[in-house]
């Protein structure tokens, strides 16, 4: 009987981690680093879904999820071109990886342009792998976007250049796990 329990809650918490998309290696990393949440974002999902979501990794299950734009290199498009990743400095592309979140700040300058009247909130970001570790020289950020909302509709990617970016509401509902917890990000594509 014990062997049957143990099998179930085995094949459980295996069904459970399948639903999460976290890849053993980054819940392993999370582990060993002693991360308590890891932000997951599937690029694989289009733009109109909540693809970003707060994985607990104490307690196996998904606490929080919300839409998110990311960049496509071109910038006037409202679906990105979801296979295209870059860490080219300029190439306006999202990255793939794992990110260390840095300091929160408000962004005050936009590609030359004042925008501090906005007062967007913002993390910085630092990338853990080579395909993203020129996430801080990039300028790539989590950050609120003010022309962005949680409707089910489809997010112009012109509102990304390789930065996470989320809703106000999604900023602050986020940020209370970010300011207190230790959170790894991980963006990922899953090839079909």
């Amino acid at each position: 009987m014990k062997k049957i329990l143990l099998l179930v809650i085995i094949l459980f918490l295996h069904i459970s981690n399948a639903n999460t998309n976290i890849n053993e290696n980054v819940l392993d990393y999370c582990i060993k680093n002693k991360y308590t949440y890891c932000l997951l974002i599937n690029f694989s999902e289009p733009t109109s879904t909540k693809r970003m979501k707060l994985y607990d990794i104490k307690n196996n299950k998904i606490v929080y999820s919300c839409k998110c734009a990311h960049g496509n290199g071109k910038g006037n498009k409202i679906e990105a071109n979801i296979n295209s990743f870059s860490n080219k400095i300029g190439s306006n592309k999202s990255s793939l990886g794992k990110y260390r979140i840095g300091r929160k700040r408000i962004l005050y300058n936009f590609k030359g342009i004042d925008i501090s009247m906005f007062k967007i909130p913002c993390y910085e970001l630092y990338g853990l792998d080579s395909s993203n570790n020129n996430a801080y020289k990039r300028g790539i950020l989590l950050h609120a976007d003010p022309l962005l909302s949680d409707l089910p509709f489809p997010i112009s990617t012109i509102h990304s250049f390789g930065c996470f970016s989320i809703s106000y509401s999604s900023f602050r509902k986020l940020s209370k796990y970010i300011d207190n917890n230790k959170v790894l990000i991980f963006a990922y594509y899953n090839k079909k």
